[in-house]
């Protein structure tokens, strides 16, 4: 996670959109996990 989306992240916080916050650290971890995943499965 860099800079950027935890800021996007403290502002929807900040402005009490907590659901949107949710889905937006929801959507980086699934980034995450695939990106780790497909790097493990292309070294093999």
């Amino acid at each position: 996670m860099d800079i950027s989306e935890v800021q996007k992240i403290q502002d929807l916080v900040n402005k009490e959109y907590f659901q949107e916050a949710l889905r937006l650290i929801e959507e980086i971890k699934n980034v995450k996990d695939f990106s780790e995943n497909f790097l493990i499965h292309s070294k093999k």
